[in-house]
């Protein structure tokens, strides 16, 4: 997409937002382009999520068939380095997340999509986070495997997240038109193949992406079409938060958006898409008002 078309969008769309901001008041403002994505081969981003230790840096990965493969990016989507995990198949990750415990950093990415519905098993993978120089590639060689099942059966997953503050994981399915929220209590064993239980559902549909930022405990959640927000209260539950409606944020429809996570800082989100329609992929940066 042009920068000329999403100025366009953008003007659009503020326009529309400022017209019925008293019905729906937003929490983050409409995106800015940060820069396209510099590296051909990272041409189907399906996961985003901020780095701990690598400051103002941003982790994505590929779509199905790509290689075992996680990149660093800048803030402006300009390539940093990469890891490459050893004895692994991109068969079809679909998301990735950044989550601290015990001050140690640890990066979550999952093989968990399945467009037909007929893998009966999912898995997370996790390692330490790793300090990357410019232009570095480093090989990850020991890593964690969740294998997991969802309770009611094989349905497609693209979506999940850690609550840094339990270290459970929350999974969402994607094609119902009433979504499922599974959870992984921490621990997560490494060892057998764990039952992910269905805690929730949600009247929305087609969720691709996830982020939760601890600090502030807010959640998005994104399909193809809109932003949700949750702002979750300190002593609330999942189950509670779940049980209400998000609030919908500013979005620019991108070709194939399928990520999105809080910047470090907090201080807005980002988005980023999937080369599609012969548009390259553009990181979007939504700042919090």
């Amino acid at each position: 997409m042009s920068t000329s078309k999403v100025t366009k969008q953008i003007l659009l769309i503020s326009l529309l937002l400022l017209s019925c901001q008293k019905q729906s008041p937003t929490v983050f403002a409409l995106a800015v382009e940060k820069g396209k994505i510099n590296k051909k081969y990272i041409n189907e981003a399906s996961g985003i999520d901020a780095s701990e230790v690598n400051a103002g840096a941003l982790w994505t990965h590929n779509d199905s068939g790509g290689d075992a493969d996680a990149y660093l990016l800048d803030s402006l989507g300009k390539y940093v380095a990469k890891i490459s995990f050893d004895n692994l198949k991109n068969r079809d990750w679909e998301e990735i997340a950044v989550a601290k415990h015990a001050d140690t950093s640890y990066l979550y990415i999952g093989e968990i999509g399945d467009n037909r519905s007929i893998y009966s098993t999912k898995y997370i993978y996790k390692c330490k986070e790793p300090k990357l120089s410019k232009d570095e590639t480093k090989r990850i060689t020991e890593f964690d495997t969740i294998a997991f099942a969802l309770e009611d059966g094989p349905r497609d997953t693209e979506a999940f997240f850690v609550d840094e503050k339990t270290q459970d994981i929350y999974i969402f399915s994607k094609r119902e038109p009433e979504i499922s929220v599974y959870i992984l209590p921490y621990p997560q064993a490494t060892k057998g193949i764990l039952t992910a239980k269905k805690i929730a559902t949600q009247p929305i549909t087609q969720i691709v992406a996830a982020d939760y930022n601890a600090q502030t405990n807010e959640l998005l959640l994104k399909n193809y079409e809109t932003v949700y927000y949750w702002k979750k209260l300190n002593e609330e539950s999942w189950q509670s938060m779940f049980a209400r409606l998000p609030v919908k944020q500013p979005y620019i429809p991108e070709p194939q958006g399928e990520a999105i996570c809080f910047a470090h800082s907090g201080n807005g989100y980002y988005t980023l898409s999937e080369e599609a329609k012969g548009e390259k992929p553009t990181l979007l940066f939504y700042k919090r008002n």
